[in-house]
């Protein structure tokens, strides 16, 4: 009887322990007004607020904080001794007799001499070690991206900037052009042909325009906002920081990209650690208690696992597996970065020297423009030849921008190679 109660308390402490499950459903309604109560008011921003913004609101960013949190959260639950078991036994002599029941159990406790738990847990905090890295590696990206956007943003604006400053002087001069065709100063053709090039700017405006939308769009949707929301984006004098200096082959070995495949091969390391060890026994040691013809016995249980065939041979060749691509990974990772940076040092000097070269040409053409504008206003030069000066500062301008935008497009991949 003192068995049955014995065995009737454990279950009923076992079960008060476990934990129970909860759904978790999604709230649909919850999440849209969530989403679109962040972007309620207008907003200001500079380069620097976008990206502090993207950094806090960007939903890659949090689901990978998030798959930290978990791994994180397993650290904690990770090297916990087994569960002891409970053993119950129960016989009855067929033959009458006065005691025919014959009742014994036994709890065993599993010590683990082969110390698993403590690899486990070692495994575990170098997995949430990595994905700490990687959320180091994603914010780097991100504010790369953000700046690259507001780089592309820029640009249209500048463009479109250019060739309505531009279209604005072949306005101001049709009424003339009308004039002199009138008079018959002027070929039909050629006024024919300056109207298609205002249609031609025209049609330009509108594709900048377009891009510049299209730009902004994106903006928002790496800072995580709702698309309806109302963003001013504020024009800084430099968007992007001059670029750090450039680290060597060596140095990138401590870049978080390689960081975190350094950590992952540190969690292989310990998985592989933790699977031999798996194949050593663990001692199961726990009291008994047994009841024989009315009388009562105690005693003790002891037992182990012998590793004769089986040896946890599977389980070690796959952790083996592992350890050898998480290897590679993180060699080839090293290797990538190499290229790239090489890669960005030679484009950022073509830039440089692009740039240069693409300034020179527009203050050239600046400079011509205004001998032309004086020209045709002292009557020594004719409308045609100042339009076709104003289509060359268009095309040398777009030039220059275009120079510019790659420089900084440098800039920022250079300088994602910084420690």
């Amino acid at each position: 009887m003192k068995t049955k109660l014995l065995n009737l308390f454990s279950f009923l402490l076992i079960a008060a322990g476990c934990r129970t499950y909860t759904p978790y459903p999604i709230d649909w309604e919850q999440e849209r007004a969530a989403w679109t109560g962040q972007s309620a008011a207008p907003l200001h921003l500079t380069i620097s607020e976008a990206q502090q913004l993207a950094l806090l609101l960007n939903p890659e960013i949090n689901a990978l904080r998030a798959r930290h949190l978990a791994s994180s959260n397993a650290v904690l639950q990770t090297g916990w001794w087994e569960d002891p078991e409970l053993d119950v036994e129960a016989l009855r002599i067929m033959k009458s007799v006065p005691q025919p029941w014959i009742l014994a159990s036994s709890l065993a406790f599993t010590i683990p001499i082969n110390g698993v738990p403590a690899l486990e847990r070692k495994a575990a905090e170098a997995y949430a070690f990595a994905d700490a890295c990687a959320i180091i590696v994603a914010e780097r990206e991100l504010m790369a991206e953000v700046a690259h956007a507001w780089n592309n943003l820029e640009h249209a604006i500048e463009c479109h900037r250019l060739l309505l400053h531009h279209l604005a002087a072949f306005v101001r001069e049709d009424g003339t052009v009308k004039q002199l065709i009138a008079a018959g100063e002027l070929d039909a053709a050629e006024g024919t042909r300056l109207q298609h090039d205002i249609l031609r700017m025209g049609g330009d405006l509108r594709r900048m325009e377009s891009e510049a939308e299209a730009q902004r769009l994106a903006l928002v949707q790496l800072m995580g906002l709702h698309p309806s929301v109302s963003v001013e984006f504020i024009a800084t004098e430099d968007a992007s920081p001059p670029p750090d200096p450039t680290p060597s082959e060596d140095t990138l070995i401590r870049h978080p990209r390689v960081q975190e495949k350094l950590a992952r091969l540190g969690g292989a390391e310990a998985d592989l650690r933790t699977e031999i060890r798996r194949q050593y026994p663990n001692l199961k040691i726990g009291p008994a208690l047994g009841n024989e013809d009315g009388e009562t016995r105690a005693g003790l249980t002891f037992g182990m696992t012998l590793p004769l065939w089986n040896r946890n041979r599977q389980a070690i060749a796959v952790a083996e597996g592992a350890r050898q691509q998480a290897r590679i990974e993180a060699v080839n990772e090293w290797k990538r970065l190499v290229g790239e940076l090489e890669n960005a040092k030679r484009t950022l000097r073509l830039a440089e020297e692009n740039e240069r070269r693409c300034k020179e040409m527009e203050d050239i053409a600046q400079q011509s423009f205004r001998d032309i504008g004086e020209l045709n206003r002292s009557g020594e030069a004719d409308i045609v030849t100042y339009f076709e000066a104003i289509q060359t500062c268009v095309a040398i301008g777009l030039d220059w921008i275009e120079a510019q935008q790659a420089l900084r497009e440098a800039e920022i991949n250079i300088g994602k190679f910084a420690e």
